[in-house]
């Protein structure tokens, strides 16, 4: 095709082609650069929401954590109570057993004034071998004192108590033994806490 128009037409025309060019790749970059960026915005929303959501599950985590540490907690001192509680009441039997036998014993006309248990946890012995440490005994002490008429019942009294397999360790004073008539007694033994020693 020949093309008749002068040059500076020519010119012209070349320019607004050029023009419409530039125009043309301009706005396809500046529509790719808007691509770009709407996509990078997608992809940091996108990023953003799942960050959150790891957050949020991690938080849930923490406290579910949290939430089961603090019932393993109660769960622990519940068994714990439990352990005392069965400890106090297989001690309550055997301490009911003890004041049967030792009420069965007593010869007529004796009676006590006094009588003390202490729980084998709350025993202390010095060590026999001089070192002067302390240890723990597996076996509760009871302690009685009473009143008999005659040195007769309390010597009546020491037999029965020696008789029995499940009073260890029977101590009486001199005391005891001093007066005739109208005594004062004490007596100490210790008792297996554990019913399978009985």
């Amino acid at each position: 095709m020949i093309n008749l128009l002068p040059p500076i037409d020519k010119e012209r025309f070349r320019q607004e082609q050029v023009f419409r060019l530039i125009g043309i790749v301009g706005m396809v970059l500046v529509f790719s650069l808007i691509s770009l960026f709407l996509l990078l915005l997608a992809i940091r929303i996108y990023l953003a929401g799942q960050i959150q959501t790891r957050e949020l599950m991690i938080a849930l985590q923490k406290k579910e954590l949290a939430r089961q540490e603090l019932l393993k907690k109660n769960i622990q001192e519940k068994n714990s109570r439990v352990r005392e509680m069965l400890s106090f009441y297989q001690n309550q039997s055997i301490l009911s057993e003890t004041f049967q036998e030792i009420s069965a014993l007593l010869p007529e006309g004796v009676y006590l004034t006094s009588l003390t248990y202490t729980p084998p946890l709350l025993v202390k012995e010095e060590a026999t071998e001089g070192r002067g440490e302390k240890k723990e005994t597996k076996n509760a002490k009871v302690f009685l004192a009473g009143f008999a008429p005659t040195r007769k019942e309390v010597l009546a009294l020491r037999r029965n108590l020696k008789s029995k397999e499940s009073f260890l360790g029977l101590y009486g004073p001199l005391s005891n033994w001093v007066i005739p008539t109208d005594v004062n007694f004490s007596f100490q033994f210790e008792i297996p806490s554990v019913k399978g020693q009985r």
